[in-house]
């Protein structure tokens, strides 16, 4: 999948969110700044997850810090230009501001029209829609998505492996840029390397260095644990919502979720798993998409 469209994909799986009391969300646990505005840390969220490096897109929880880092490194621009998916889109809410007010991702453009989505409005993940010549538009972040150096690929090992599988070829398995042959070739491994795999896409796996085709393996397919839960998206289904929880089982309560909202999980311990907040207890929630 092209890296993009997985952004956009990645955006989109969150539509609905609602945040709790006081600017409680997911977005804000992560990137480290809760119960703050959120609309950045949605974006840096969805990046990140989405396998854009901290060196492409840096982690940024304020609008103005975020733009001028872009300016920094040459990806960003004043100018009302025509966008393409997953550039970052930044606002004013008054005629003549000098700083933005608010970020969101572009999902595409149609007719002139710039078609967004955005977290932290209305206290929840939504789509818009600009003209491209909207006063409201303050500018955009332009990240060279597709030319992530090799050196950045290996940045984005994640904090625990899903599983190892071992290599097998007779030659050797080349390791892409990103889920696909068309992307650039950033490595290679050979016959019976042991190769740990952070996040899988239907016959691909993200290795420390990139990705590789899983098809060329062994042992690839995910294993459920205790009560059948595998690492994926999921969704929490229970009208009461789900406490989030510091580690699994008994561990303090450091939030909840409110029904419906959408996490990834990292860890799995039986019928727990690790989210961006915390542990939650997957009997109450449902499986979106494995990874």
């Amino acid at each position: 999948m092209e890296i993009r469209e997985k952004i956009v994909n990645k955006a989109k799986e969150h539509l609905g969110y609602i945040e709790g009391p006081n600017n409680d969300t997911m977005f804000g646990d992560w990137s480290g700044s809760p119960k703050q505005p959120w609309c950045a840390s949605f974006v840096s969220y969805v990046l990140r997850n989405a396998g854009v490096s901290k060196e492409t897109v840096p982690l940024f929880v304020s609008c103005t810090k975020g733009f001028n880092k872009f300016v920094e490194m040459g990806r960003a621009t004043r100018e009302h230009i025509t966008p393409k998916a997953g550039d970052i889109i930044f606002f004013i809410w008054k005629q003549g501001e000098f700083t933005p007010d608010h970020v969101g991702l572009v999902e595409k453009v149609e007719d002139g029209v710039v078609h967004t989505i955005e977290g932290n409005r209305s206290d929840k993940v939504q789509r818009f829609e600009y003209a491209l010549n909207s006063w409201q538009i303050y500018g955009y972040a332009t990240p060279d998505y597709e030319n992530t150096s090799a050196e950045n690929v290996e940045n984005k090992k994640a904090d625990t492996a899903i599983k190892t599988v071992t290599v097998k070829v007779n030659s050797v398995l080349r390791i892409r840029q990103g889920a696909s042959t068309s992307t650039n070739k950033v490595g290679e491994y050979h016959n019976n390397d042991k190769v740990d795999i952070y996040e899988i896409l239907g016959n691909w796996g993200r290795t420390s260095k990139g990705w590789i085709c899983l098809d060329y393996t062994e042992e690839y397919k995910t294993q459920a644990v205790k009560g059948g839960y595998v690492l994926g998206l999921y969704q929490v289904n229970t009208p009461s919502g789900l406490n989030v929880r510091k580690k699994a089982i008994n561990g303090d309560i450091v939030r909840a979720y409110p029904n419906g909202t959408r996490f990834d999980t990292y860890e799995l311990q039986e019928n727990w798993a690790r989210t961006p907040s915390g542990w939650v207890c997957l009997d109450y929630c449902k499986l979106i998409r494995a990874y």
